[in-house]
């Protein structure tokens, strides 16, 4: 039989293996999980229905040339069938008088169908063109898109392997401080040192638990943070194949050297450059609006008439059918055309100006993100080193204390120039990587 701890244990493998189906384990490095955030991201998903929305208008706009077929069925009911007046004498009355006739049947359809073709529209050409060109612009700014859903897995990215470094320096520093009590404890028992100095020891130990317990938290939000950017589900979990070393080292190799570029490359340019065409387009499109439409029309009808409700007999319809051609010229349009024009060179001309302000912008942030990088990278290893030397200063300070030449609160100090460092290099790491990430922007990497 299954004694009673028997049956917690199976009950809690249970609960576990439950909690554990469904979720899946995923492993990647930056470049990684940046080509998965493009493909499967929420950003990026809704851009790719965009694109296949803008293929459709096009399509759309393409039928509008094609032959157009349309049917139509009326029918009507006369509760009353309307009256007429007729002159009296038309049926042998008095002249002068009129007499009152009702006209038709109680029931009558009429049904019919009409093909028309567009022969020439001018708006329908330009338009046409443009819905192409605003379909290229549409994937001009996916391209956009697909950049921001990179950068914001990168940014992710960057932040998870940082707190993940943060934790690991924090617990390194708590298993020290855990190590240091353990030994200090042991010369109090003995009768070596005073109990302050054991107390002391247990106040860093646990303020720097606080730290860590803190750290873990901020590992587990910034590792949803990054599977939220990659449309990952938050029950799966997420393995960092790079470390925080080789993210800086190739960002370094990466970098070198990039201080000039062609601009038309970025992909905010291409966008802008998107809307000149477009701008330009609309140019023609109001002109076009001058220019005369021919189109043609066949039409065939058949109505019936009858008293009662019986339309299925041939000899009850009577057709009607015509073929005709149909030219609208514009004339005067009290000038509306002409602003319409003008408005859109307006519109043109400031798409202009935007795309060099766009190419001028470009290169100054691209000055500036260099020099940024810079400045982080050297400040990085700066940060780098002084933590190297603040843990043999306080790995030196505790060799003192132990020997009786420091005390508790030169330990205390010690220990906590070291966690300072190691903040300062967490934040020199994120600085180092938002320079990288300005430089990726403008770059478009």
């Amino acid at each position: 039989m299954i004694n009673k701890q028997g049956l917690i244990f199976l009950f809690i493998f249970g609960m576990i293996t439950f909690q554990m189906i469904g979720q899946e384990v995923h492993t990647f490095s930056l470049s990684e999980a940046q080509a998965y955030a493009i493909e499967n991201s929420y950003k990026a998903r809704v851009a790719q229905h965009n694109i296949e929305d803008a293929e459709f208008q096009v399509k759309e706009t393409m039928a509008m040339g094609f032959p157009q077929l349309n049917g139509n069925v009326d029918y009507m009911y006369n509760i009353e069938l309307p009256v007429q007046l007729l002159p009296a004498e038309f049926v042998g009355g008095t002249a002068g008088e009129f007499t009152p006739i009702q006209f038709g049947t109680t029931n009558s359809m009429s049904a019919g169908v009409t093909l028309s073709q567009l022969i020439f529209d001018g708006t329908y050409i330009v338009g046409l063109k443009g819905s192409k060109i605003y379909n290229e612009l549409v994937k001009q700014q996916k391209g956009a898109t697909d950049f921001e859903v990179k950068k914001n897995a990168s940014d992710a990215y960057y932040l998870a392997v940082v707190s993940v470094e943060n934790h690991r320096m924090l617990q390194d520093n708590l298993t020290e401080l855990k190590k240091q009590l353990f030994e200090t404890n042991a010369f109090y028992e003995n009768g070596l040192i005073e109990e302050q100095n054991v107390d002391q020891l247990k106040l860093n130990v646990g303020k720097v638990q606080i730290e860590v317990d803190n750290a873990a938290r901020q590992m587990i939000i910034s590792h949803n943070m990054l599977k939220f950017q990659m449309g990952i589900s938050l029950n799966d979990s997420i393995i960092l194949s790079d470390d925080i070393q080789t993210l800086i080292d190739n960002a370094s190799a990466e970098i070198a050297g990039r201080y000039v570029y062609d601009v038309s490359g970025n992909i905010q340019y291409k966008v802008a450059n998107a809307w000149v065409e477009v701008r330009d387009m609309q140019i023609k499109l109001e002109q076009s609006k001058y220019l005369p439409s021919l189109s043609a029309k066949l039409n065939i009808t058949g109505n019936s008439y009858v008293e009662n409700f019986d339309y299925f007999k041939y000899d009850s319809w009577y057709g009607s059918s015509f073929v005709g051609v149909s030219m609208n010229v514009p004339i005067f349009s009290g000038l509306e055309r002409h602003n319409s024009v003008q408005r859109a060179e307006v519109s043109s001309m400031i798409s202009q100006v935007q795309r060099e302000e766009m190419e001028a912008n470009l290169n100054l942030r691209l000055s500036s993100a260099n020099a940024n990088f810079n400045q982080a990278l050297a400040s990085f290893n700066i940060s780098l080193e002084n933590v190297s030397f603040a843990k043999k200063i306080r790995d030196r300070t505790y060799r003192k204390f132990q020997e009786g030449m420091a005390t508790s609160f030169e330990l205390t100090q010690a220990e906590s120039q070291l966690i300072t460092d190691q903040f300062n290099l967490v934040g020199a790491a994120l600085n180092l990587f938002e320079a990288k990430t300005q430089i990726d922007e403008i770059l478009n990497n």
